[in-house]
C-alpha cells in the first residue's frame, strides 16, 4: 500500500517582510488547527482551521510546526546534544560560504616614523549548506482522534520523542559524519599537521594526552573542549599521574564536576562525552582510528535551515490502526578552522 501523504500543497498567503512568522504560528487559531491536523488529517478541519493552517505550509508540503512545539523541541535538542553548547549555531537561507583564516598574519616591531609592515591573513572558505534529517512516529488511532492527552500533553508527548532522536542523530553527526548527506563531523574536520598518534598503538597512555594538549595551539586552549567516546572516557577516567609512589597510587588526572550542570575536567578543560564518536581504543581493530579531539568548539559551524516541518502519514500504517506523523530538518554542519583543534589517533 502506497502512502497518502498529507498536506495538500497550497500557495501560501504573501506575508509582509516585517511579519515574523513564529508570530503566526503562535496564533490560537494556529496551533489549535495544528493539533487538529495532526489527529484528524485534512478531512477533520474545519473551513476557518484549513485557512489559517495554509499560513505554514512550506514548499515540500509539510506544515510548520506551531512555535510552542517548535521551541519545545529545540530545548529537548539542545538539551540532549551535547555539542550544541559549546558549537557556533547560525541560520541560513541557502547555502552559505563561511570565511576561514587559512594563513594568520603577524605584528611587527616597528622604528618611529618607520614604514609599517602588511600582516594580511590569507581566507579560504567553506561552504554550509542543508541536509535532511528526517523521522517518523506512530501513532495509534485512538490518542490521535480521542483528547486523552489534551495538546499539551500531546505536545510534550510528541516533542520528546522528536526530540531524542533528532539529538542522537545530530550530535553522531557533528562529532563523526562523513559529509555524505550528513554535515561533516569534527573528527573528519582536522587540519593536516593536527594529528597526534598514541605512543603505543592501541593502548592510551597519559602522555599521549599530554601531547594532545600541547598539540594545540595555545590561543586555542583558552576556550577548548575534549570530545570522546564514553569508552575512551572510562579509560582516561582510570589514569593516574605520577604524583604516588606506584601508578596505582598517583592522583586522578580526570577533574569531576564539583557542582551541578558543571563538566568534568581534563587538564582544566571541559570533557564532552559522546557515543556518536569513534570508539576504538585498545580493540586493535581499527589503526588510525581517532580516539579523542582537543580543541576550540566555536569552530564548528552547526547551519539551520528553517525549523522543523511536520507531515501526517494517512494510510503508511493504518493496516495495523496507526497514523504515522513524519518531522524532518535541514542542517548542516563543518570545522571553519581546522587549525583550532588537534585530534588523537589510535596509531598503526
Amino acid at each position: 500500500m502506497t502512502s497518502s501523504a498529507e498536506p495538500r500543497k497550497v500557495d501560501a498567503p504573501d506575508l509582509e517582510s516585517d511579519v515574523d512568522p513564529q508570530a503566526y504560528n503562535s496564533r490560537p487559531e494556529y496551533r489549535s488547527a495544528f493539533y487538529n491536523y495532526l489527529r484528524k488529517g485534512n478531512s477533520g478541519l474545519m473551513p476557518n482551521e484549513v485557512r489559517a493552517l495554509e499560513e505554514g505550509v512550506n514548499g515540500e508540503g509539510g506544515f510548520t510546526v506551531e512555535t510552542g512545539l517548535e521551541r519545545t523541541i529545540v530545548a529537548k535538542v539542545a538539551d540532549q546534544n551535547v555539542l550544541r553548547s559549546v558549537c557556533t549555531i547560525i541560520p541560513i537561507e541557502g547555502n552559505r560560504n563561511v570565511p576561514v583564516e587559512s594563513a594568520v598574519g603577524a605584528a611587527n616591531w616597528t622604528a618611529e616614523e618607520g614604514a609599517y609592515t602588511e600582516a594580511d591573513m590569507t581566507f579560504s572558505q567553506t561552504t554550509l549548506g542543508a541536509h535532511k534529517l528526517a523521522a517518523i512516529l506512530k501513532v495509534s488511532d485512538e490518542l490521535m482522534v480521542g483528547n486523552v492527552l489534551g495538546d499539551a500533553g500531546f505536545e510534550q508527548y510528541v516533542a520528546n520523542y522528536f526530540a531524542r532522536i533528532f539529538a542522537t542523530a545530530e550530535e553522531a553527526a557533528f562529532a563523526n559524519g562523513d559529509g555524505s548527506g550528513k554535515p561533516t563531523g569534527v573528527f573528519n574536520g582536522i587540519a593536516a599537521g593536527q594529528t597526534q598518534a598514541v605512543v603505543t598503538t592501541d593502548t592510551l597512555i597519559p602522555t599521549d594526552l599530554v601531547a594532545l594538549y600541547h598539540k594545540l595551539e595555545p590561543q586555542y586552549r583558552f576556550g577548548a573542549s575534549w570530545l570522546m567516546h564514553d569508552n575512551v572516557a572510562k579509560v582516561i577516567r582510570e589514569m593516574r599521574d605520577a604524583s604516588g609512589a606506584s601508578a596505582a597510587t598517583g592522583n586522578f588526572m580526570w577533574q569531576p564536576g564539583m557542582q551541578a550542570g558543571q563538566p568534568d575536567r581534563l587538564f582544566g578543560s571541559p570533557v564532552l562525552v559522546s557515543n556518536g564518536c569513534p570508539s576504538s581504543v585498545g580493540t586493535g581493530t581499527d589503526d588510525d582510528a581517532g580516539l579523542a579531539v582537543y580543541g576550540d568548539f566555536s569552530y564548528y559551524y552547526i547551519a539551520e535551515r528553517g525549523g522543523y516541518q511536520f507531515q501526517r502519514m494517512n494510510e503508511l500504517f493504518a493496516a495495523t490502526g496507526q497514523v504515522g506523523i513524519r518531522a524532518y530538518s535541514m542542517l548542516d554542519g563543518a570545522v571553519t578552522q581546522g587549525s583550532a583543534f588537534a585530534l588523537l589517533t589510535n596509531g598503526s
